[in-house]
């Protein structure tokens, strides 16, 4: 086939996946372990490569739903509402006996009993990878990803005013002692801070890449490749009981991707190009904790119960731009990342609550991430000796996030190193 009506049927491709929706889990911008953004480059007569990286986030911010920035703690809900969270329970309950009883059953006003949370996050990743290069233009690999994630100066801010006796019994009984409540009616529900280190989830990845050379004045080559991957679900698990915790991969679940790019080269200096990605994940049942009644917010929620959890469908699109050894083996890229998730969906395994209410949470809604990353990497092809028995290539990038929506996004730096063999 002709090297334009494959380029051609790969765009159609692009396009009609573009128009469905994709998935992940959780909308933080750190680099998944088998993104492209972290491939070196093959190179020519070597069948094995190993490769660290490392990525470091500093100043952490939230995307609200409507795309504005807000602190970490706010990128779901501006606040957190403590009467909501005693409500929706059955009339026996102690949490319904505290609400009527102590409380008076107040109304509550988006004021009375709640909280302005504000906090700060930090994270770091870290991994290996190793590929080995086959016949017929396939390689295969495997990747693990390590990660550090500490929230921290967690801080509740009551909101409510000393206007009347409702806010007054509020105040006394609920909002001044919140950490007491909640210990009383969910000892393991912890609304301060953590801190994690651990695995990601073991990815495999099998890629076919082939070049297509193209004797033009402008136009010298054209690269297709195309990807497919399985996740093992061997990730620190998503912790119910602490607040805004993030899954190291996908929540215990495996997944399938499909991907696929093309890439042209201009002038022998500059190359360009586009890649995708899909991911789906096989749905898994855990003990989650979930919204019993409307006004329920995310970090407040006292029921947790058997759960079956359907993941949305992410897609991930990758455009770049790259002045190619200018210098030797030294090349500048920069590449716009943008990623989008779909809205997850759950099923309580328990009559005793409603799966319409439990599935109003903001945190299964939709949720986007734009961002861009500069390179500067070095291929040491050009001065090393086919001789030598390892033959490097390093990579230091920077991660700029710039908009999003129910996301939590960091500014991040860090380094590839791979070695040849």
């Amino acid at each position: 086939m002709h090297v334009k009506n494959r380029i051609y049927i790969l765009l159609v491709f692009i396009f009609l996946c573009a128009s469905k929706e994709s998935f992940t889990i959780f909308g933080i911008n750190l680099f998944r372990p088998y993104d492209i953004n972290l491939r070196p480059p093959i190179w020519c007569g070597e069948n094995f490569q190993w490769t660290d990286w490392v990525e470091i986030g500093y100043k952490a911010r939230g995307y609200n739903p409507e795309g504005n920035e807000v602190n970490v703690m706010q990128l779901w809900t501006p606040t957190q509402d403590a009467l909501a969270m005693l409500k929706g329970f059955n009339s026996s309950s102690p949490i319904t006996q505290f609400l009527i009883n102590d409380l008076g059953n107040p109304p509550d006003n988006g004021v009375r009993g709640n909280f302005r949370v504000t906090g700060d996050f930090k994270a770091k990743g870290f991994g290996i990878g190793a590929r080995y290069h086959l016949p017929h233009n396939l390689t295969v690999g495997l990747h693990l990803p390590f990660y550090q994630m500490r929230l921290k100066n967690v801080n509740f801010v009551d909101l409510t005013y000393n206007n009347n006796a409702a806010d007054m019994i509020v105040r006394e009984e609920l909002t001044s002692q919140l950490k007491e409540r909640i210990r009383e009616f969910d000892p393991n529900l912890n609304i301060m801070g953590w801190e994690k280190i651990g695995p990601g989830d073991l990815f495999f990845l099998a890629e076919w890449y082939r070049n297509f050379p193209q004797g033009k004045p402008i136009l010298k080559n054209v690269s297709l490749n195309a990807r497919v991957g399985f996740s093992f679900p061997t990730g620190i698990k998503k912790d119910e009981d602490d607040i805004l915790t993030v899954p190291f991969g996908f929540d215990g679940s495996a997944g399938l991707l499909f991907a696929g790019g093309i890439n042209l080269n201009w002038f022998n200096v500059f190359r360009g190009g586009i890649d995708i990605e899909f991911l789906t994940l096989f749905g898994n049942t855990r003990d989650r904790r979930i919204k019993v009644q409307q006004d329920q917010t995310e970090f407040l929620l006292l029921a947790k119960v058997p759960t079956y959890k359907d993941f949305g469908f992410t897609q991930r699109f990758n455009l770049y731009l790259e002045a190619y050894r200018v210098f030797h083996g030294l090349s500048a890229r920069a590449t716009y990342q943008f990623w989008k998730h779909s809205e997850d969906t759950l099923s309580v395994c328990t009559n005793e609550f409603s799966n319409e209410i439990a599935n109003t949470a903001e945190s299964l809604q939709e949720w986007t991430i734009h961002h861009v990353i500069f390179q500067l990497s070095y291929d040491f092809q050009c001065d090393i000796s086919e001789k030598s028995a390892i033959k490097p290539q390093l990579s230091l990038f920077y991660k700029l996030p710039f908009n999003g929506e129910r996301a939590l996004l960091l500014n991040t730096y860090g380094a590839t190193f791979t070695l040849n063999f």
